[in-house]
Parts: C-alpha cells; structure tokens; sequence
C-alpha cells in the first residue's frame, strides 16, 4: 500500500460525524474560544496500522516522500489522484493540543469504527471518490520500484 510521507509523522483525523456532533454541541452550549476539533495526534504508522487491524488487512506500507508524489502529479489532501499529505511546512498543525475540547464535550470515536464505516460508505457510494484508485496506486507502486531498482519474482 503507498503510504505518503514519513512512518513517524504526527497526523491527527476526526469522523466527520463527530465533527458535526461537536458544533452542535458548542452551539447549543455557546461554547466560545480556541478549540481544535480534531482527534489526539497519533503517528501516521499507527493511523494507518489502526486502520488496517480493523479492516482485517495484513498490507505492507511502501513509504514514499513528498517529491516523489509531486514528480509524479499525485495532488495534496483530496480529489481524484490524490493522497491526504500533509504540506512540509504544515506538518506541524498535525500536533494539535485537543485537551481543552475534548474537556468541553468533543467526542472521538475509535479510529476502526471510522474505517469500517467509511470502506462500507466507500463500497455503496455510486459517484467521485477522492484519492486514487487501484489501478493508479499500481502504477505509483511500479514506479517507485522502478525508480529503487525493485525486480519483483514469481508469477
């Protein structure tokens, strides 16, 4: 699976359920001042390797920079042929302090319980999907082998 950046970069997501959840909250309370909805910072490793513990996936993580994904026309954050990467000098914004919102009320859901509703979201939706799809994935994979001088075996 290509996995954009560093194993070890902080990322932070939050189900947009809970997102709305949250601003109804606050607004009903008039909750006002600096709150981060986002959930606690975890490393990208450990977001990714959440996801795929729930999904029951056993895939191994191809890390590829920034560059890479850059001279190879993959765009940032959303729409079709991209990755949610982080801009460099933005990846300080994925260490965010969520004490104070979580003490007023955001609520996060486990981050398997994300990921098995949005594959079951993603198998049912009929439309435009953001990211990539297989057979672009593929293709980014073959290159960065081709680009390490990877051979792959067997059939």
């Amino acid at each position: 699976m290509l996995a954009p950046a560093e194993p070890d970069d902080p990322v932070q997501w939050i189900d947009v359920r809970d997102l709305a959840a949250w601003i109804v909250h606050a607004a009903e309370r008039g909750l006002a001042g600096p709150f981060d909805a986002v959930g606690p910072p975890c490393t990208r490793r450990a977001f990714l390797d959440g996801c795929a513990s729930a999904l029951g996936s056993s895939c191994r993580y191809a890390w590829v920079d920034p560059a890479f994904l850059d001279r190879h026309g993959v765009k940032h954050e959303s729409g079709p042929f991209s990755l949610p990467l982080p801009l460099p000098d933005t990846i300080g914004d994925a260490s965010r302090d969520v004490a104070a919102t979580l003490a007023a009320g955001l609520s996060v859901r486990p981050l398997g319980e994300t990921a098995r509703d949005t594959l079951r979201w993603l198998e049912t939706t009929r439309g435009p999907i953001t990211g990539l799809t297989a057979g672009e994935e593929a293709a980014l994979l073959a290159a960065r082998h081709a680009e390490r001088g990877y051979r792959p075996s067997g059939p």
